[in-house]
């Protein structure tokens, strides 16, 4: 559910576990309260004392914990502030996790192709509120390790039963979805990578009157003509256009924006003052640039942008005879 106070939100999904002792209940609520205090960080970087480092461990390895129980208790109080909103979005992917330590070889499965990538997959639904712009949180998760024995299975894909495939995560989503929401899964619309395009997920989808947008992976036959979808939606007229970048988890956003700003300020040069070289010393962007994560509105970056021309006016003052400077926002 959307909180901006980390500690009321880790209150509101994990009070209500049940771990069998109510002390272990609230030690999991300070965990998650400063994990959620520290984004990005281990849990040791997390925590402020060696006496909360140390309680932490004992948490974790204490084998009387059920991991499904903290899942659970999370995915509840989702589906509890689903109620709150008229139409919601599940984003669905698969990521995987790589352990490369020793301690941990005989509990992992391959990842890759390589037999030596080891780690575990996960599959996340995550709610989100597009008209709020709110994330409201996990209603399933899924985690799974492959058996290295069974490395190289894919080549035999088409022999094996669909339930006994990995893509028959999705429709166990699905599922597990729907048995949390009740009629409140008419509010949702499913959406999936290429790795649902797959003719059974889709029937399943279709079947049970649910909405879904699915990334298509292969142009099928459709009821609305002869051709088939790719034909048909190069004949439709565009709906609009947004640029989406991607950014590599080993650079930073910084890296990326100071990179995006240098080639196109060159580009303008250019392409509207006719330069073609000494492109060194001009300054084209304001300094700043805006950045956020989900939550972003209009207004957000309108006031950015008035605080940055503010701040940046004396010092950027553009050299391509144009008394205004432009601010990047992302």
């Amino acid at each position: 559910m959307f909180s901006s106070d980390a500690e009321q939100w880790a209150k509101d999904t994990f009070l209500h576990t049940d771990l069998g002792d109510n002390r272990r209940t609230l030690r999991l609520v300070k965990l998650a309260t400063s994990l959620a205090n520290n984004l990005g960080q281990s849990l040791v970087q997390s925590l402020k004392s060696p006496a909360d480092i140390e309680a932490a461990y004992r948490f974790t390895r204490n084998q009387a914990i059920d991991a499904q129980a903290i899942a659970e208790a999370g995915f509840a109080a989702t589906a509890e502030h689903v109620q709150d909103y008229d139409c919601l979005l599940a984003l669905e992917d698969t990521t995987s996790l790589e352990f490369k330590h020793h301690t941990v070889r005989d509990e992992v499965g391959h990842t890759t192709s390589n037999k030596h990538s080891l780690g575990m997959h996960v599959h996340s639904v995550l709610l989100f509120s597009p008209q709020e712009q709110h994330v409201v949180g996990l209603i399933e998760q899924e985690r799974w390790t492959r058996d290295i024995k069974n490395h190289g299975q894919n080549r035999r894909h088409a022999t094996r039963r669909y339930e006994d495939k990995e893509s028959y995560k999705l429709e166990r989503a699905s599922k597990a979805m729907d048995q949390r929401l009740g009629e409140n899964m008419r509010k949702v619309v499913s959406v999936c990578d290429r790795e649902a395009d797959i003719i059974e997920y889709l029937t399943y989808k279709m079947n049970r009157q649910q909405r879904f947008i699915v990334r298509s992976m292969q142009s099928r036959c459709i009821e609305q003509g002869a051709d088939k979808l790719y034909q048909n939606s190069e004949s439709l007229e565009p709906a609009g256009q947004r640029t989406v970048q991607g950014i590599p988890p080993k650079l930073s956003v910084s890296h990326v924006v100071g990179y995006m700003k240098g080639k196109s300020a060159i580009s303008i040069a250019r392409n509207f003052k006719g330069k073609q070289r000494n492109f060194t010393g001009g300054a084209f962007w304001a300094r700043g640039y805006f950045v956020s994560t989900v939550g972003l509105d209009e207004e957000m970056v309108r006031a950015y942008i008035r605080n940055q021309e503010e701040q940046d006016c004396h010092r950027d003052q553009l050299k391509f005879d144009a008394p205004w400077a432009l601010t990047l926002a992302l």
